[in-house]
């Protein structure tokens, strides 16, 4: 958690400290395509856990997962861009559970599906010719359709999602290649946040009698690679769309005048 304080920090300063080196795209709409492989690394806070509730042992361990999706790039102002689209996230967990004093175990593999709406603001520095660094913050909101369940002889799973929908924060600083015909190429790493528990995990073991039950949350965190590619689209067609349509207005106004 100290590291992405520390990274939310260094975004929040490279967004309002260096303004006036920035360059955006003003008034132009890019599209693009993004995949994203989902890395659990552990220096960052787990999302999973370890739990004991005699007889039963409990371990939830993220897998690497992905996301993949579409972006769409708004330019605001000659500093500003705002970005949003869709994506579907797909997060893969390994459950394994002991029962001390007996050789059972339970171990499963389940997939969590969600759809995310993010919403966030960028800001680039030019590095070069057509290399651009740039870094965004902003919101996203995660749709769970379903809540899943695992099965065995002795052993029940059941992962149920706390709401329909969640708001997660997004931190991200990566790096685009700017062709002038072919699109722009991206590589860069992405920080998702939840602000409360995604979900929650319930166990039952029924060697016991009453049956033995385990809760525990999943938070739902995660860091990306971010691979993306913008189809081109030429500013300086936006450009002269804009002069026309303001000499249109001119002379609508000149018109409605005489």
């Amino acid at each position: 958690m100290m590291i992405f304080r520390r990274f939310l920090i260094c975004l929040l300063a490279f967004l309002f400290l260096l303004p006036q080196l920035t360059k955006a795209q003003q008034y132009v709409t890019t599209i693009g395509i993004q995949y994203k492989p989902i890395i659990p690394f552990g220096f960052l806070r787990k999302d999973g856990f370890n739990t004991t509730v005699s007889p039963i042992t409990a371990s939830l361990q993220p897998k690497n997962g992905s996301s993949f999706g579409m972006v769409i790039r708004r330019g605001l102002n000659p500093r500003f861009s705002v970005e949003s689209g869709i994506n579907m996230t797909s997060r893969n967990y390994s459950l394994h559970v002991t029962v001390e004093d007996t050789s059972l175990t339970y171990d499963a593999d389940f997939k969590w599906i969600n759809y995310e709406i993010p919403v966030q603001l960028l800001v680039f520095i030019r590095l070069g010719e057509q290399l651009f660094i740039n870094a965004s913050g902003g919101f996203s909101f995660n749709f769970f359709p379903s809540d899943i369940e695992t099965f065995h002889e002795n052993f029940y799973q059941r992962t149920y999602r706390w709401s329909w929908i969640r708001p997660n924060l997004l931190a991200n600083l990566g790096f685009e290649w700017r062709t002038e015909k072919s699109g722009y190429f991206y590589l860069g790493a992405s920080y998702s946040q939840p602000f409360v528990d995604m979900a929650l995990t319930q166990i039952d073991y029924m060697g016991t009698n009453p049956r033995t039950q385990l809760f525990d949350g999943i938070r739902g965190n995660y860091l990306t690679l971010d691979l993306r590619y913008f189809f081109h689209e030429d500013p300086n067609r936006v450009t002269r769309k804009m002069l026309r349509d303001r000499r249109k207005r001119i002379d609508a106004d000149r018109k409605a005048r005489h």
